[in-house]
């Protein structure tokens, strides 16, 4: 998936200032020849560890919170299911992530 956003123009531009230009780079040449497993490759960890959440819910909440400490005011939480359908992801985020009533 971050491969493909790399290789559209705003996306590409954004992840290049960023100090990813190299991974930009690497992902557009692989897209001129169609040669999508060669893109994702060259999405590094650091660049997915940048602008993803990802692990157990534990360690999402922890890595969202310090978005929110950094000054994210809006952060938007969308799941990108693997091998379980849309719907389930989407509830198990739910449940990861929606604010706890205080009883």
């Amino acid at each position: 998936m971050l491969a493909r956003y790399a290789n559209l123009p705003f996306y590409g531009r954004m992840l290049a200032a960023s100090g990813f230009r190299a991974e930009v780079e690497a992902v557009r040449a692989a897209w001129r020849t169609r040669d999508v497993a060669r893109a994702e490759a060259a999405v590094s960890d650091a660049l997915a560890d940048a602008v993803t959440l990802a692990g157990d819910p534990a360690h999402c909440r922890a890595r969202l919170d310090a978005y929110r400490t950094a000054g994210a005011s809006l952060p938007i939480v969308f799941p990108n299911p693997v091998g379980e359908s849309r719907a389930a992801a989407v509830e198990r985020t739910l449940a990861a992530f929606a604010p706890r009533a205080s009883l």
